[in-house]
């Protein structure tokens, strides 16, 4: 597919009182396309990433992504530009894949005869 549906849920636990949730969707010019998202911790917490470009499901704010997009790729870096020091990432295809798959809660479509989920939930403290 030429386009890419992309979703994440960015649950960041900013301290004990307060937590955000946000939700980004879009539709990419071309497979190729990427996305930043920059986000800020006002202390130590956990970032939790869900995409639903693939399998579909119901995002943050309670709006249903159809499930038909591409297998998504995310990486995480600590900082912004060339200073910018990776911490993790994966895809469908890498190593680590089983270790962030994210079905459920996207869904996984049957392909080739087998249900494959090329959704990723990714939490990092």
């Amino acid at each position: 597919m030429n386009f890419l549906r992309v979703l994440f849920i960015l649950a960041a636990a900013v301290g004990i009182a307060t937590a955000g949730t946000v939700s980004y969707t879009g539709t990419l010019p071309t497979a190729e396309s990427t996305e930043d998202f920059t986000v800020t911790l006002a202390s130590a917490g956990i970032v939790t990433l869900q995409t639903y470009s693939f399998g579909g499901g119901t995002n943050a704010a309670g709006t249903n992504i159809a499930a038909g997009g591409m297998a998504s790729f995310l990486a995480v870096f600590n900082g912004t530009g060339d200073s910018a020091t990776f911490v993790n990432g994966t895809s469908f295809d890498q190593t680590n894949y089983s270790s962030f798959e994210g079905c459920p809660p996207a869904g996984a479509p049957t392909i080739g005869g087998s249900p494959v989920c090329g959704d990723i939930t990714m939490s990092l403290s």
